[in-house]
């Protein structure tokens, strides 16, 4: 999937002033499904207090809009402690209250391992690549 500066928008795009936008990547793919980069290659505590808000205020707006179908791009994430698996399955929950469907993908080897030692593999849906997730058309 290519993240040309024409079909890429900056979650910061329409956050609030003042919020950095060096976290996040989002990309409307159709009406439904929205594709959500994290930039960082940290999701730990030290990121979750910044990030948290940002992604339950841009799921909020987009649920409005009509999005139900998210994913969630890891690929750039390399670490991801307990707050941050604090914060997906807080953003797993808001989603799924919207009646949508969160998708993780991209994990590396060791974060699907963490996945599997969580048995969170159980909660989420994890696909390789943004490609393979954009394919599985399946419903919420």
């Amino acid at each position: 999937m290519e993240n040309s500066p024409e079909n890429v928008a900056r979650a910061g795009d329409t956050a609030a002033e003042g919020e950095s936008d060096d976290l996040l990547l989002w990309q409307p793919q159709e009406a439904e499904t929205r594709v959500i980069a994290l930039l960082d290659p940290y999701l730990n505590f030290e990121r979750t207090d910044e990030l948290k808000p940002r992604l339950a205020a841009l799921i909020e707006r987009e649920t409005a809009n009509g999005a139900r179908r998210f994913i969630l791009d890891l690929a750039k994430t390399g670490v991801i402690d307990s707050c941050g698996l604090a914060v997906l399955v807080s953003l797993e929950r808001q989603i799924d209250e919207s009646g949508g469907r969160l998708v993780l993908c991209g994990l590396s080897d060791l974060l699907l391992r963490l996945f599997e030692l969580t048995r969170l593999e159980r909660v989420f849906t994890i696909l390789p690549d943004v490609d393979q997730a954009l394919a599985a058309r399946s419903e919420p």
